[in-house]
Formats: structure tokens, C-alpha cells, sequence
């Protein structure tokens, strides 16, 4: 089996995508979309990406089988429903949508189309996080009943900016009564 893609955003984040999509072996194409063509042609020409468009109603009415979104994130949710409307699949960077009526209405979407949508939180594939997993999945940590998280990064993102600076990271504290449960995220609150 093997997929048409349209990637949808060519901008820093998108570029660690593209040449994944682009190389990976089940994708038999990839048609790039940024509305700044500047943009686009020199990632398509980085990348070595031959299909290009300007919107991603461009790439809605191409023969996509399934759209990857890592555009400005309030347009994530909106997006992404018109993308499974047309029928196509989605992979969404972080966020899925900009509030909780939207999130609601893109799961209500998800159930009305029948297509596929995934949100790439990609800090899932981690191998210290894949590690810890497997860890726990052994029985390493015990019963976990309280555990608290941060992180630092480096780089100049904004989370990076906020780790660097004066202020601490935030911290939040996941609850879970069993490793069978999904556990539930609290903010830690100050």
C-alpha cells in the first residue's frame, strides 16, 4: 500500500517533516502547499518535492489521499476538519484545534467522516521517552502514584526562550491510579 501526501505549511517546523514524508517508503508522492512561494519552491527544490500548489484547497481538490498540516497553530482545527470533509486523512502538528468547542467539533468531525486524524506529538518517539516506557511496561518504577515533570530545551523556540530565562519551566503533576489508565495531566498550580 502506498499514499499520497499534500503537506500543507513549508515554514521551520515543516522542514523536519518533508524529507520524512518524502523518504519514507509506503509514501508514493508528496505535493508541498505554502501561500509564499518563495517559501515553497525552496523547500521543494531542499527536499527534492516535483508537485507544488499555493493553498491547501489546492491540495484538497488533488488526489491526496491524506493531508499533513504544520501551519500557524489556530488554524490547526479548522483545517484539519475541512481536510477530512474533502475526504482526506489527517496528520496534524500540535495543537488539534484552538479551544474546547473546536476540539469537540473536530472528534464530532473525525466520527461524521470516518477518516483518520492523528495530532503528531512526536515527543512520544523520544528514545528517552520510548526508554521510560519500556521501563515502566517491566515493572523498573513500581506502582507509580505521583510523578512530576519539566523540561529544558535548547535552541531558540519559545518554549527554550521560557527554560532559559529567569523564570522556572512549567511543571505539571500526572496522577494515575494504574499503569493500565491514561494518566491524568494537572498544572501544578503556583
Amino acid at each position: 500500500m502506498s499514499i499520497k501526501i499534500g503537506i500543507v505549511g513549508a515554514g521551520q517546523f515543516a522542514q523536519h517533516f518533508i524529507p520524512l514524508f518524502n523518504a519514507h517508503p509506503q509514501v508514493k508522492s508528496v505535493l508541498l502547499a505554502d501561500l509564499d512561494e518563495k517559501k515553497r519552491t525552496a523547500a521543494a527544490a531542499k527536499y527534492g518535492v516535483a508537485a507544488t500548489c499555493a493553498t491547501l484547497d489546492d491540495v484538497l481538490a488533488s488526489d491526496v489521499d491524506a493531508v499533513a498540516l504544520f501551519t500557524q497553530h489556530w488554524m490547526h482545527g479548522p483545517q484539519a476538519m475541512q481536510a477530512l470533509r474533502a475526504g482526506k486523512h489527517v496528520y496534524s502538528a500540535v495543537p488539534c484545534a484552538a479551544s474546547i468547542e473546536e476540539t469537540q467539533a473536530l472528534v464530532r468531525t473525525v466520527e461524521q467522516t470516518g477518516k483518520i486524524y492523528q495530532m503528531g506529538e512526536t515527543s512520544y518517539y523520544y528514545p528517552h521517552v520510548c526508554w521510560a516506557r519500556e521501563q515502566h511496561r517491566k515493572g523498573f518504577f513500581g506502582d507509580i502514584t505521583l510523578m512530576e515533570a519539566g523540561i529544558i530545551t535548547t535552541g531558540t523556540s519559545r518554549a527554550s526562550t521560557r527554560a532559559a530565562s529567569s523564570r522556572p519551566a512549567p511543571r505539571r503533576k500526572i496522577l494515575s491510579k494504574s499503569p493500565a489508565r491514561r494518566p491524568c495531566i494537572i498544572p501544578r498550580t503556583r
